[in-house]
C-alpha cells in the first residue's frame, strides 16, 4: 500500500495534506431500483434494499453517500417507466477496489434475481476511466 494511504479496520485514509491529496480515487455506484419489474415496491422493501446495498458497499469499501432520485426506463413493450432510486455510492483506493470488484459483480447479479430485475445499474470511475462509464449486469 502507498505510504499516503493508511487502514483502520475496513476503511482506507490519506495522509496527504487537503486538498493536494489524490485520495480515494476509485468511484463505485449502484443504482438502486424502487420497482420489481414494472410495479413499485413497498417504502419499507425500498429502504430495506438502500440499507442491504449501503452495507455491502460498507463492508467492501469503508463508506457511502447515498442520493435519492427519479430515474426512467423503457420497458419490454415501449412504455416509458418512472421510478424512484438511490444511488449509493462508495469511494476507495485502487488496492480496495481491486479487493472488492468481483464482489460488486456477484451482489449486483445476485440482486438482479432476488428483486426480480431485467437488468441492474452501476457507474464506475477510476484515473484511467476519469468519466463515469455505466454498466448493465
Amino acid at each position: 500500500m502507498p505510504k499516503n494511504i493508511y487502514r483502520k479496520g475496513k476503511s482506507v485514509y490519506s495522509k496527504k495534506p487537503f486538498p493536494k491529496s489524490d485520495g480515494l480515487n476509485y468511484s463505485a455506484s449502484i443504482l438502486v431500483p424502487s420497482t420489481k419489474r414494472d410495479k413499485n415496491v413497498s417504502d419499507s422493501q425500498f429502504k430495506k434494499r438502500i440499507k442491504e446495498t449501503k452495507n455491502f458497499l460498507n463492508n467492501s469499501f469503508g463508506g457511502t453517500t447515498t442520493i435519492r432520485s427519479v430515474g426512467s426506463f423503457t420497458d419490454q413493450n415501449g412504455a416509458i417507466v418512472n421510478e424512484k432510486i438511490a444511488v449509493v455510492t462508495s469511494h476507495t483506493d485502487k488496492f480496495g477496489y481491486g479487493k472488492g470488484n468481483q464482489k460488486v459483480k456477484s451482489f449486483l447479479v445476485k440482486k438482479r434475481k432476488e428483486w426480480n430485475q431485467e437488468s441492474m445499474g452501476y457507474t464506475f470511475e477510476s484515473p484511467q476511466r476519469p468519466s463515469k462509464s455505466f454498466h448493465f449486469v
